[in-house]
């Protein structure tokens, strides 16, 4: 049930923040004439939260019972959904809610795709409006957290409208980020397009996607007494979803495209719809081992079309927040971007990758003939045998992780101490092994001889003039020695050594931006899956994910405030909400006896 405390939580996220007026004003058109009566749109986007919360269900059919059935009735006429107007009782309409839906979707669109023939300054300042939006209510929540290591990830949003065949091929780059086989079951996806009562897989000319979404029941549009009925769809018309002519068919969804993302249990799998681009906030405890620790909010969060590169949004999302943060955790579909774009741009901000490798990027790549792994340069005569070692898989079995770390650990004895953080352009200062202290060589007097006393490794065949017929590296003559490294070595580089107990320590906190993920898509929570919004476009889908982000946010800050006592009782989002209120079903008289009762007290209040 939702109670008083519910609805006073609701209306500080989305009124008090000055969320709702940040969309208010992007649906304003102009500053001249008569305004627009708002508060309808209002309630629509309270509907929508509270019905969240409590159904998992973001239809605008959703929020309208919410509004009308779930509510105190105090809180119904407090609120306006019941309300008196010339002398008559006036009950808030499912159309009036749609007409405020309408007013987003298409005021606010800004696909390319969905409107090819507006301004660029007009779409990008309808881009701003939604992005205003999400970020005020992400910053609801910040309440002082450490805010200096975030995690960023990807995953697929269903859209609601059936997916459709391609006009444009895939992108290379997003084939080559794929293994054979899902590069080819998204090829074949785009091409076939979401056939109704078709399963398709990888072991046929098939596709695997969800169920046909116009197979269930659809949320239609009230159509007003009298009211004109639509005109037929042109079948000419490409957003329609009907033969354009070309033996092609589109979705109902221009903004919408295929693309691959990760199942529950593991692996890939194609979806048709949008990506939603995360940042979340990483405490450095968990909390079994400290139940004060911080809760790991989600801090920004962007639905772009899917296969949308994820350089511009993650920097746009960096950039928005009110703090940047000195370190970013992400999976290798981040540091294989290009390194100017990318790379450099996080250096430029001050902020320091964390990331995984590839298996083909943990191989020696030799420069200024040290051997590099991983972007950590080692001894010219470190065991060619180690240039072999591969992190193992996520789902290996522990003994061979261990036995990974092991031998890591040896290898690691072997690298370069930095002596400071790559520059931006990745040039840095490393130190032999040997005079780090690390290994015994003969080239440098007196490190043998420490080496041996402390269990160290000894360089069995050092460089030599004589038998190489060159001079000695300079790695093996100086104190130290600067290199600047060409982009496929320093697109790797990274603070902490990778593998290392250290590294696997600090990257492991990015399964907090994973777990965003799956507990806003539990059907028991937020329930973020196909036909929880079931409208198209843009702007819609970044409302409503955003709403399940506040709501997701806002149990793990009452969770945290409940268990560790940390936080202002005061503060409107850690209020304890209280017994819930005693209930009874009204007659229609007896509704009527109490509105009537209530303006009363109101009017006299």
């Amino acid at each position: 049930m939702i109670t008083h405390e519910d609805v006073a939580v609701a209306e500080y996220l989305l009124n008090d923040t000055g969320a709702h007026e940040a969309l208010r004003q992007g649906l304003l058109r102009s500053t001249r004439g008569r305004k627009p009566n708002d508060h309808n749109l209002r309630l629509l986007t309270l509907g929508l939260f509270l019905s969240i919360q409590d159904r998992g269900v973001a239809t605008v059919q959703g929020a309208f019972r919410v509004l009308t059935e779930d509510l105190p009735l105090d809180e119904q006429l407090r609120l306006g959904v019941r309300r008196t107007t010339h002398g008559r009782l006036r009950i808030l309409s499912q159309y009036d809610l749609y007409y405020q839906a309408e007013r987003i979707s298409i005021g606010l669109s800004y696909g390319v795709a969905s409107t090819p023939d507006i301004r660029d300054a007009e779409r990008a300042r309808r881009h701003r409006v939604i992005t205003d939006f999400s970020n005020t209510l992400m910053d609801a929540f910040d309440l002082g957290w450490d805010d200096s290591i975030v995690a960023v990830d990807e995953t697929g949003i269903w859209s609601w409208a059936r997916g459709g065949k391609s006009r444009k091929k895939i992108a290379a780059e997003v084939l080559a980020a794929e293994n054979a086989a899902d590069a080819a079951l998204l090829v074949r996806a785009a091409e076939m397009g979401e056939v109704p009562g078709l399963q398709l897989s990888t072991d046929g000319d098939t596709v695997q996607t969800a169920a046909n979404p116009e197979a269930t029941q659809k949320e239609e549009r009230p159509r007003r007494k009298g009211g004109k009925r639509k005109p037929p769809t042109d079948p000419m018309d490409p957003t329609t979803g009907h033969d354009d002519g070309l033996g092609l068919t589109l979705s109902a969804d221009p903004d919408g495209y295929w693309a691959m993302k990760t199942k529950k249990t593991g692996g890939r799998e194609v979806y048709f719809g949008y990506s939603e681009h995360t940042l979340v906030l990483c405490p450095r405890s968990t909390i079994e081992d400290n139940p004060r620790t911080q809760p790991a909010i989600i801090r920004r969060l962007e639905l772009t079309t899917a296969s949308t590169d994820v350089v511009d949004v993650t920097l746009r999302m960096l950039d928005s927040l009110p703090v940047r943060p000195k370190h970013l955790l992400g999976d290798r579909h981040y540091h294989y971007k290009d390194v100017v774009e990318w790379k450099d741009q996080l250096t430029a901000r001050g902020i320091k990758q964390h990331h995984d490798l590839r298996e083909d990027e943990q191989g020696i790549v030799t420069y200024e003939r040290i051997p590099f792994i991983g972007g950590s340069g080692h001894c010219p005569a470190m065991t060619p045998a180690y240039g072999d070692l591969r992190r193992c898989a996520v789902n290996a079995e522990e003994s061979l992780k261990e036995a990974y770390r092991n031998d890591n650990d040896e290898r690691r004895k072997f690298a370069f101490r930095v002596i400071n953080q790559p520059k931006q352009d990745g040039a840095v200062r490393l130190q032999c092994p040997a005079l780090a202290g690390t290994v015994g060589c003969s080239l440098r007097p007196g490190t043998v001889a420490a080496a041996i006393s402390l269990g160290q490794p000894i360089i069995e065949n050092p460089p030599n003039e004589v038998l190489d017929g060159e001079p000695l590296p300079r790695c093996c003559i100086q104190k130290s020695v600067k290199v600047t490294p060409p982009d496929t070595i320093r697109k790797l580089q990274q603070p902490y050594y990778h593998g290392s107990r250290k590294w696997e320590e600090f990257y492991g906190l990015r399964t907090y931006v994973e777990g965003s993920y799956g507990g806003r898509k539990n059907t028991s929570t937020e329930n973020l899956r196909r036909g929880l919004f079931q409208r198209t476009g843009l702007p819609w889908a970044n409302l409503v994910v955003s709403l399940t982000a506040a709501s997701y946010n806002l149990r793990l800050v009452q969770n945290w405030h409940e268990r560790s006592g940390d936080g202002d009782p005061n503060h409107p989002l850690l209020k304890n909400r209280g017994p819930v209120r005693p209930w009874m079903y009204l007659t229609e008289d007896e509704v009527t006896s109490f509105e009537e009762y209530f303006h009363q007290t109101q009017t006299r209040g």
